[in-house]
């Protein structure tokens, strides 16, 4: 999940999950972003730590800023 706020919740998803790996578009430059994992099971929904980035200010990424994207 992505959201502006601490702790987003799974009604607060504005990224589709697929259940596997999530690209990351129209992020906006000098903003504070929040992320975290979550799992549903048949006791509930439980969820990661809260993650945050700030995106830079500069000039805007174009495809050859990073080729093989991912978390390796």
């Amino acid at each position: 999940m992505l959201h502006t706020s601490v702790n987003p919740t799974v009604s607060d998803a504005t990224v589709p999950s697929n259940g596997g790996s999530v690209t990351l578009t129209g992020l906006k430059a000098g903003t504070t972003y929040h992320v975290r994992a979550y799992a549903r099971s048949v006791v509930g929904v439980g969820y990661s730590s809260d993650v945050a980035f700030t995106t830079s200010q500069g000039e805007q990424p174009n495809s050859g800023d990073n080729p093989q994207p991912g978390w390796e």
